[in-house]
């Protein structure tokens, strides 16, 4: 495109430029275009790849990227009729013509390009937001509608993902896709009941976008639920759709997924609309890596600086309830005991753990299900076709025992169980790892998930039997596990566990949704793969485990629900089961809490804490059974061990706070350091500083004005806050 004229001088990197009625606005990382096209402003999204050069990734549409036949009129562009997809009657359904374009420069860093325009009754304001040194544009539409009770079906903004300018052929699809939840019919979406960390993510080489919703802005206007949307099948063109506004949907196949039609239509109460949203635009991105764009993006949104509360305490008080026998909940009661000082909860939780131990081991395997009516060890908690035992709850359990071993009182039985069944996962491992995730009670491996991720909960298992007995022989086997799974598990997205199974205890969506190009995924499965990248970190060290977890945790942590959502309360920090289903799990989020503050702790990231924290406080806060309250102890026991009430990375200068003190100054400087604390609840007094990111071997550190010299040893173990 010439540029005859330059309407403002360069400032702050942005540059903005006309040719006629088209319009450029550029920062030095992205591009974005305004182009008279098909009757109006088409819309097109520019980023710089490694030679400097823009490149087109994203663009509205218009006529030029839909085949000719697909150029037929419509009634109405926001009630399309009947149809396989939701767009598929026109483009005009994803159309929104504007026809003036105006330049608004509130301040030296930002540039706003007010695009407008009318179709039949309805007022049309978009306007997009570049800013100085930054790859993400905000977008935000604003419909005044003639009739004061508007009836609407949907009102949503559309582009295509054109990597390099060009679509793509016939059966190719984008190396990376991800969205917050399935879609896989024709009449489906993505209902903001699943905005997690909602994102509509495409990546092809080193070209990549995402459509990342404004969540303040629809916090403020929720007039009808709104919609996400990725369609790589959309029945236009070769290209996948991003799409985002609003949208009404109901639960399909079990809530697993949420569908619209034409029927959800609505008569609304009010005649203006305003929705927003966030376009990431990149053509030099890592491969595979765009998400964590994404995930960085959200959180620095919606995320970080949460402030300092007490986190609430269990409210484990006696174990009236009849709870079924579990390791897990054993070891949080254990805790709870001493934290509290009731030996009742002790007692209980020895008599658990006891009970755990007396499954009958058949070959070192052992029933995971305790029936409490008859009182007698049965099968699993969830089984696949005619699987009697599972792995990944036998070995769930047993890291349990081994950690209730090692943290409060040793007890004879539990390594000489551990070892039987350790034995077992040995003798019967696949040549290339892999262990079998289930077993009939003929000790046959059964089909499903025959070799999976739930051989990363194996390895678990193997890598806390190994820093007991030290044996080379469980640390090879898990090594090898290890390497199976990020081998084999990792670069196909294959995260499936029991919760992608149906009812009949089969893979659910096995082969990928041809709409959002995604398998099933459960976060228990990316969970336990992240966990065991941390371990394998820790017993062989290097760096190459490391950053193969972060690769898995990043993809979790977009599925951790950031920001205050009124329509999903109570939400806040907690982690959604997979992209299978909308719930929540605050026992999943308690485990995830301990390994993303792990992961923080070991790369200096206070992302990784924040999000931990957050994690954790959301678990407390959710209720639920005596059961998953003393699951969610468990890990909450593990989070006060390892890293106190505060947390403070002295290398990174950067604190978090977790259980009752807020930091009012924090400074650091060679081998001194400062520490000025709050305390938030009225007689807390058994709260401790865990620093880390430590240099040098010893430091002076004052905390709340008292000073003197602590070693490494002393400031990693935890520094009691003087009252």
């Amino acid at each position: 495109m010439g540029r005859v004229l330059a309407v403002e001088a360069r400032q702050q990197g942005l540059t903005v430029n006309s040719e006629g009625r088209n319009l450029e606005v550029s920062n030095g990382l992205v591009l974005v275009r305004l182009v008279m096209r098909d009757g109006g402003y088409a819309q097109e999204f520019h980023a710089v790849n490694a030679k400097g050069e823009y490149r087109l990734v994203l663009s509205s549409i218009h006529k030029d990227i839909i085949a000719s036949s697909e150029h037929r009129a419509c009634a109405s562009p926001m009630i399309s009729g009947a149809r396989a997809h939701l767009f598929a009657v026109c483009r005009e359904s994803l159309r929104m013509v504007f026809s003036e374009a105006r330049l608004h420069r509130p301040d030296d860093y930002r540039v706003v390009v007010r695009l407008s325009g009318s179709a039949q009754g309805h007022s049309l304001v978009t306007r997009i937001t570049v800013e100085a040194g930054s790859n993400v544009i905000h977008v935000a539409t604003e419909d005044n509608a003639s009739d004061s009770h508007p009836v609407l079906e949907y009102l949503m903004s559309s582009y295509a993902f054109l990597p390099g300018g060009t679509t793509f052929a016939a059966g190719e699809e984008p190396e990376f896709t991800w969205a917050p939840n399935l879609r896989p019919a024709d009449d489906a979406v993505i209902g903001d009941l699943a905005f997690f960390s909602p994102a509509a993510i495409a990546q092809h080489g080193r070209y990549a976008a995402a459509l990342i919703p404004d969540l303040d802005a629809l916090r403020r206007n929720r007039p009808m639920p709104t919609a996400l949307d990725l369609d790589l099948t959309n029945g236009l063109l070769f290209a996948p759709l991003l799409s985002y506004g609003f949208c009404d949907y109901e639960p399909a196949a079990g809530g697993r997924y949420f569908r619209h039609d034409i029927t959800m239509a609505r008569r609304l109460d009010t005649s203006r609309l305003a929705y927003g949203f966030y376009l990431m635009v990149d053509a030099d991105c890592k491969r595979n890596s765009a998400h964590k764009q994404v995930a960085r993006f959200l959180w620095s949104k919606h995320g970080s600086g949460i402030a300092p509360n007490p986190n609430p305490k269990s409210e484990i008080l006696d174990l009236k309830s009849q709870m079924a026998p579990d390791a897990r909940a054993a070891y949080g009661l254990w805790a709870e005991g001493l934290r509290t000082g009731q030996d009742g909860l002790i007692r209980g939780a020895r008599a658990m753990r006891d009970a755990v131990l007396s499954a009958p081991q058949q070959s070192g395997l052992f029933p995971t299900r305790f029936d409490t009516e008859i009182g007698f060890w049965r099968g699993c908690c969830f089984p696949a076709e005619q699987g009697h035992y599972s792995t990944a709850e036998c070995s769930t359990q047993l890291y349990w025992l081994l950690r209730l071993h090692s943290d409060f009182e040793a007890h004879p039985g539990i390594l000489p169980y551990a070892r039987h069944y350790a034995d077992h996962l040995i003798a019967t491992r696949l040549p290339s790892g892999a262990i079998p995730c289930w077993y009939a009670d003929d000790l046959t491996p059964v089909s499903a998930l025959r070799s999976g991720a739930p051989t990363a909960a194996s390895a678990l298992f193997l890598a806390e039997l190994t820093k007991l007995t030290g044996l080379k022989k469980h640390l090879q086997a898990c090594e090898l596990a290890a390497r199976f799974v990020l081998g084999e598990i990792v670069p196909r997205r294959l995260f499936l566990d029991n919760t992608c199974m149906g009812s009949s205890g089969t893979v659910t969506l096995e082969c990928a949704d041809p709409h959002t190009g995604m398998r099933s995924q459960s976060s228990q499965a990316m969970l336990w793969i992240a966990r065991l990248c941390l371990e394998m970190h820790s017993l062989c060290g290097g760096r190459a485990y490391l950053d193969r977890g972060l690769d898995v945790l990043d993809l979790l942590c977009l599925m951790q629900s950031v920001g205050k959502k009124p329509w999903m309360r109570g939400s806040e920090g907690l982690i959604a089961r997979g992209n299978t289903s909308a719930q929540l799990d605050p026992e999943l989020s308690a485990d995830f809490a301990l390994c993303a503050m792990r992961y923080g702790a070991a790369t200096g990231r206070a992302e990784y804490f924040e999000r931990g924290a957050a994690a954790l406080r959301g678990a407390l806060s959710a209720g639920g059974d005596d059961l998953a309250k003393a699951r969610i102890a468990a890990s909450a026991a593990m989070v006060r061990a390892e890293f106190g009430s505060v947390y403070v990375s002295v290398a990174g200068k950067w604190s978090v706070e977790m259980d009752g003190y807020r930091v009012e100054r924090f400074g650091a400087r060679g081998t001194r350091a400062s520490i000025d604390l709050r305390c938030l609840e009225p007689g807390h007094s058994d709260g401790r500083v865990v620093f880390g990111g430590l240099r040098g071997d010893s430091y002076e550190i004052a905390i709340n004005g008292n000073s003197r010299s602590y070693s490494r040893e002393e400031m990693e173990a935890g520094v009691t806050i003087p009252l």
